[in-house]
């Protein structure tokens, strides 16, 4: 039996997947009423407010791409699942993301289209195919040998298949390959998603591919999405096999064996290791370029002025503001922060700002900068706007001009009287916008018939860009108010961004020539010129006293460079003569190829909408298993293995589409914990629910043992004190255990901070019981003799509760990558503990806990500061029960309830100085093992239990792991060292508390799940 809750155990711990997670949680939606449609494949949810044609465009591109999106996959979305797919669209998140999880299956679309860097494609073309691929892959737990499993655990069993046998990278890299392939757009067909591996092969930096798939811990690396996809693409091109993905999942089907899966597949289809063929598709990625170079040099590079930082750091959002440039730098040891940088390269910290900022608009006229910023509302996670911000320079303070809607990539009309801003409102569509500057009213609004992502201000015209079903193209509109949108340019498959008007001239930067570089066009004449001609491309552009500032790619970052203004070279180009991708180009043909049989069939069927009952679809079951397991027991790693985490028994977990209600219910048979008779047959229910505004959790448990009546014993000890004892009677009555904790869990992440709010009540009981009365005995001290009765305290019987609260409050400033803590953050909690009608016998207690982070000797290095405070309201004869643990690392929480008796007044307070250390990004055994970086956390704590003072200082020694066993997650082990002292030890180690040495080592193991 032990080895088979080992083995549940280890496979539960696999079920949390990334790009399909197990009972995977959207987060907490807004919206009140909703609505559905249903077609031949998919049942699709979506908000009562949102636009009935926005989900007609979301039905249609369902279906009319199901038919392609998985062949070169070996599986058609549908092909191996059944019922029709649920898709739930979410109108009201600040995001632009979607996701498709397997426990309870469905797919999950954020409607909200991207605004910065926007893809050359409509926002609802890339999320379907993206997210019909992972549909696709999806499906491998159904097949084969896998497929009976289904019947026995349900739905986790899929999340748990694609996370053990497909790589994130293969997952993502895989859905990037399907929207290129099957598009005239797509990632694979944007300069800035492998740009770093085009510098990095340049100058010698030949990775393997575990050291690109795992990023590292000081220099840059592309996510695994586009590693994912440089692997896939060189497969499906360099090596001629444009349905890897579908041979990758035969290949599986044929060999189970989760590790070494990429290596098998390699030796099979191209005839050589893994590494051997990797390396190759890197060489070929390389030639691709260096073909690319020799067209469109010769290159015109600048001098960087920023300095070589010691790990990966990008400055992004240039803007002059009368001869102080601006920019936002960020990086692996640091956050996203306000800067200015000097002609030299001096910097100047102004402030921390978000990671989501816009581009940056200067206001001559007040003084201010001005930018767009994504803003999570306070309680609903699926909730939130993109704000219109600015700070004055004056006082360098960040201030909100608009609270709700969704703006991007605000700019100003030539008088500064006005501020405009590209609108995307809840219930879909596209509206151009414009403010008075002054006081926020609004002016005009314009519904646009393209998604517009930028707009610039001339003397009578305002210019925009955006995309339409062909690609980016220009677009006009009078500047007096409400118009006509008219097209002045062929739209096109190359990404626009950064739009100014500058002295009748549109400047931009544009990836059509394969690189990111800065362009003119004239909008009248459509006389477009190439400005810059940089080796890695030239962005986020400013000109100063004749000097031009711009970002670059290079082996540490994107850092700032400069030219003089009158070293460019412009040359006239066409702006729709784009530049022929040659990977992605050969990929689309495939796909042509493969699927020239295939047609999307007649017109698609779609019901009318109808309203969608929360009621009816409130509990849905989608896993089970023949065992009784605790999720939320084996998910936090907690405690011992014992029958709460998993027994004999049944379990069944539910969600509803929405992910507002989830839970589990179970059966469990096990020993008794309290008697040595027949086993004990339990029922268990546990809920949540997150669509009010306080969330909501109860459980219960049903004969999980017998009940007991607690009695009490107070003893009168010769040194006048006395002494607490209680025993108990068990009987066969079955044990009902329940409890019920409700919370808001507020929290806001703006410019740069995040704020949470989090207070939290909590009920438990048990038919359970304690009599209060007592029996009243006496003895000699010390107590050798057996005590004498001395009398009966009359009580009554009450049954077995309690009564908890906390607050929570924080606000910290957001971390780079690489730093362990954050440089600046204080929290504080303080909460109470008592059982009505008890608390004359058991301690009401009150706890209070504070903590903090100060910046350490480097950017990566840090200090944590914390300390714990605890007080029991209790007379001589009450049981003390504490609600947090005062003991000194090292010590053990059985040392914390003895000491817990020593006064009522304890006190807790520590520091950890972490100091990361990098290694060089070790693989081990290929898949085996990743190791980031290790990590040193010197700590001290120092307790003070009534007049006891006990403390320890050590060190934790940890090594970082980004996959572990070649499981999907991060990981931390290791082990922490202490030395224990204290005025109590001696005593502690005749209770056997602690070891005779006073030294302490215990293993250190953690997973990101």
């Amino acid at each position: 039996m032990r080895i088979l809750r080992r083995l549940l155990i280890a496979a539960l711990i696999a079920l949390p997947l990334p790009a399909a997670a197990q009972f995977y949680l959207s987060g907490d939606e807004p919206a009140g009423k909703w609505k559905q449609i249903r077609t031949p494949g998919y049942r699709i949810v979506y908000p009562e407010a949102y636009n009935e044609q926005e989900v007609l465009a979301y039905a249609k591109a369902l279906e009319y791409y199901t038919p392609y999106v998985g062949v070169s996959a070996g599986m058609a979305p549908g092909q191996y699942h059944w019922g029709k797919m649920p898709v739930v669209l979410h109108a009201y998140t600040p995001w632009s993301n979607g996701s498709v999880a397997w426990a309870p299956k469905r797919m999950d679309l954020y409607t909200l289209p991207e605004g910065y860097s926007s893809l050359a494609m409509p926002w609802v073309d890339q999320l379907v195919i993206h997210e019909l691929r992972h549909v696709s892959q999806m499906q491998l737990g159904y097949r084969g040998y896998f497929n009976p499993i289904n019947f026995i655990v349900g739905e986790m069993w899929n999340g748990a298949v694609a996370g053990l046998y497909s790589d994130k990278a293969v997952l993502e890299g895989d859905a990037v390959v399907a929207e290129t392939a099957l598009s005239n757009s797509g990632r694979g067909r944007e300069a800035a998603f492998m740009n770093y591996y085009r510098v990095a092969f340049d100058n010698g930096d030949w990775r393997n591919w575990y050291r690109w798939r795992y990023g590292s811990f000081k220099y840059p690396a592309p996510d695994h999405y586009a590693a994912g996809y440089m692997m896939i693409s060189g497969m499906r091109v360099f090596y001629g096999i444009p349905d890897w993905t579908a041979k990758y999942y035969d290949g599986i089907m044929r060999c189970p064996w989760p590790l070494g899966k990429l290596g098998r597949t390699s030796k099979k289809l191209t005839g050589q290791k893994y590494n051997e063929s990797f390396r190759h598709i890197m060489e070929s990625w390389q030639e691709v370029w260096e073909r690319e170079d020799s067209l469109n040099g010769p290159y015109i590079n600048g001098v960087a002025v920023s300095a070589v930082p010691d790990v990966e750091t990008n400055y992004t959002g240039l803007i002059d503001v009368n001869g102080t440039v601006y920019a936002i730098k960020e990086g692996k040891a640091q956050a996203a922060t306000l800067v200015t940088i000097d002609k030299d390269g001096t910097e100047t910290v102004v402030c921390p700002v978000s990671a989501s900022c816009s581009q940056f608009a200067y206001d001559e006229a007040r003084n201010r900068l001005w930018w767009t910023e994504r803003v999570s509302d306070w309680r609903w996670s699926m909730g939130g706007s993109v704000r219109i911000r600015y700070m004055c320079l004056d006082d360098m303070k960040q201030r909100d001009f608009t609270r709700e809607g969704r703006y991007f990539t605000p700019s100003f009309s030539p008088d500064f009287k006005a501020i405009s801003a590209a609108s995307y409102p809840p219930e879909g569509g596209w509206v151009f916008s414009v403010f008075n500057a002054d006081d926020g009213s609004l002016l005009w609004e314009e519904p646009c018939p393209f998604q517009i992502t930028e707009s610039a201000w001339g003397p009578d015209v305002i210019y925009a860009i955006g995309i339409t079903e062909g690609g980016f193209a220009f677009w006009k509109h009078p500047a007096d108010g409400p118009g006509r949108w008219e097209q002045i340019s062929p739209a096109s498959a190359q990404q626009i961004e950064a739009l100014v008007y500058e002295d009748g001239l549109l400047v931009f930067t544009s990836d059509r020539s394969g690189l990111q570089q800065t362009y003119s066009l004239d909008p009248e004449t459509l006389d477009c010129r190439q400005i810059t001609n940089v080796q890695y491309g030239a962005t986020d552009f400013t000109v100063y006293d004749g000097t031009l500032f711009y970002v670059s790619q290079d082996l540490m970052g994107r850092r700032v460079y400069v030219m003089p203004e009158d070293s460019l070279q412009p040359r006239r180009v066409r702006l729709d003569s784009l530049h022929s991708w040659t990977v992605a180009d050969e990929m689309s043909r495939q796909e042509k190829v493969i699927a020239e049989a295939l047609s999307s069939g007649s017109e698609v069927e779609i019901s009318a909408p109808s309203a969608y009952s929360k009621f009816r679809h409130l509990v849905r079951f989608h896993s089970w298993a023949p065992i009784y397991f605790d999720y939320d027991e084996v998910s936090s790693m907690s405690g011992e293995l014992s029958f709460s985490m998993a027994s004999p028994g049944l379990t069944g977990l539910f969600q509803n589409d929405l992910g507002s209600l989830y839970g589990q219910i179970g059966y469990s048979a096990h020993p008794d914990a309290y008697s040595d008779g027949p086993w004990r047959h339990s029922g268990h229910l546990k809920l949540t629910y997150g669509g009010f505004y306080p969330k909501i959790e109860a459980g219960a448990a049903f004969n999980d043992h017998g009940t007991a009546v607690y009695h009490w014993n107070i003893v009168e000890k010769g040194d006048g004190g006395t002494l607490n004892t209680s025993y108990s009677i068990q009987n066969q009555i079955p044990s009902f255990n329940a409890y019920i904790s409700a919370w808001l869990p507020l929290s806001q992440s703006k410019g740069g901070v995040t704020r949470g709010f989090i207070p939290k009540l909590t009920y438990s009981m048990s038919n359970s019981r304690f009599y209060t009365g007592a029996i009243e005995l006496e003895s000699s001290f010390p107590m050798e003799l057996a005590p004498a009765f001395t009398g009966v305290r009359d009580g009554k019987t009450v049954i077995m509760q309690s009564l908890s609260g906390s607050v929570r409050a924080y606000s910290m400033l957001s971390r780079g990558e690489s730093q362990t803590y954050p440089r600046w953050g204080i929290g504080a909690e303080m909460g109470g503990h008592i059982r009505p009608g008890l608390y004359q016998v058991f301690s009401p207690a009150m706890y209070g806990y504070i903590y903090g982070y100060v910046p350490g000797f480097t950017r990566l290095q840090g200090l944590r500061l914390n300390a714990l405070a605890q007080y029991l309201f209790r007379g001589e004869e009450m049981f003390p029960e504490m609600r947090v643990n005062c003991a000194p690392r090292g010590f053990g929480s059985s040392v914390g309830s003895y000491m817990a008796a020593k006064g009522n007044f304890h006190i807790k307070a520590g520091a950890d100085y972490a100091i990361p250390i990098y290694a060089g990004d070790l693989s081990i055994f290929g898949s085996a093992a990743y190791i980031r970086n290790f990590l040193l956390v010197p700590h001290t704590d120092a307790a003070m239990f009534g007049k006891t003072f006990l403390g320890s200082t050590g060190i934790d020694i940890t090594a970082e792991f980004a996959t572990l066993l070649g499981l999907p997650f991060g990981a931390s082990l290791g082990v922490s060292l202490n030395c224990l002292y204290g005025g109590a030890m001696s005593e502690l180690r005749e209770l056997e508390l602690v070891n005779r040495r006073p030294f302490s080592a215990e293993l250190i193991f953690s997973m990101d799940i």
